[in-house]
C-alpha cells in the first residue's frame, strides 16, 4: 500500500493559513469555501479558488485580444519612430563626435526593438540612457521609449491575467485527477 501525503488542511469555512513554507501547499476543503494556498517570494499567502465564471474568462480573453491589438499598433508606430530616430542619430554622430558611442548603442537598440519584442524593456532602457546624453534633436526618442514601456506593462498585465486562467485550469485538472484516484481507490477496495 502506498503512502498518503497530507498537506496542511482545514474544514472550517473561509479558513486561511497564516504561515506556510515555500513550496508547501495548504487546503481548505469546506464545501462552501474550498481553496488552495501557497506562499510567494514576497512572503504573501496566495489563495486559489475553483469558483470562476466563464464570462470572466471570456472577458479576460477579449481584453487580452484588445491589448495585443493595441500593442501591435504601438509597435508599428514605434518602428516608424525608430526609423526616424536612426536618421537623427546618424546626423548627430556627424556633428557631435563625443556622442558616437551612444548613437551606435541607439542604432543597435532600435534594431533589437524591431526584431525581438521579448528584449523590449532592455532596449528601452538602453535607448533611455542614450537619449539622456543627446541634445534636443533626440527628444522624440524619449517619447517613443516611454510609450514602449507603457505597452510592455499592458502586455505584462495581459500575460499575468492569462497565467491566472492557466492556474485555475491546472487546479481543475488536479481536482479531476484526485477524483479519478479516489474512484480507483474505491474500486480496488
Amino acid at each position: 500500500m502506498g503512502y498518503k501525503i497530507k498537506h496542511k488542511r482545514s474544514s472550517n469555512k473561509n479558513s486561511k493559513p497564516t504561515n506556510l513554507d515555500y513550496g508547501e501547499i495548504a487546503i481548505n476543503y469546506n464545501a462552501e469555501s474550498p481553496s488552495l494556498f501557497i506562499k510567494d517570494t514576497n512572503n504573501n499567502i496566495i489563495t486559489f479558488t475553483p469558483k470562476v465564471d466563464i464570462s470572466d474568462i471570456n472577458n479576460d480573453i477579449t481584453t487580452l485580444n484588445s491589448n495585443i491589438s493595441t500593442i501591435s499598433g504601438s509597435v508599428k508606430t514605434n518602428a516608424n519612430n525608430i526609423t526616424n530616430l536612426q536618421t537623427s542619430a546618424s546626423t548627430l554622430s556627424n556633428s557631435i563626435s563625443s556622442l558616437s558611442t551612444n548613437v551606435s548603442n541607439l542604432q543597435n537598440s532600435a534594431s533589437t526593438l524591431t526584431t525581438n519584442i521579448s528584449n523590449l524593456q532592455t532596449s528601452a532602457s538602453t535607448l533611455s540612457n542614450s537619449i539622456s546624453n543627446l541634445n534636443t534633436n533626440v527628444t522624440n526618442l524619449q517619447t517613443s521609449a516611454s510609450t514602449l514601456t507603457i505597452n510592455v506593462e499592458v502586455l505584462r498585465k495581459a500575460i499575468e491575467d492569462n497565467a491566472k486562467v492557466t492556474a485555475y485550469a491546472l487546479l481543475e485538472l488536479q481536482k479531476q485527477i484526485q477524483e479519478l484516484k479516489d474512484n480507483l481507490q474505491q474500486t480496488t477496495t
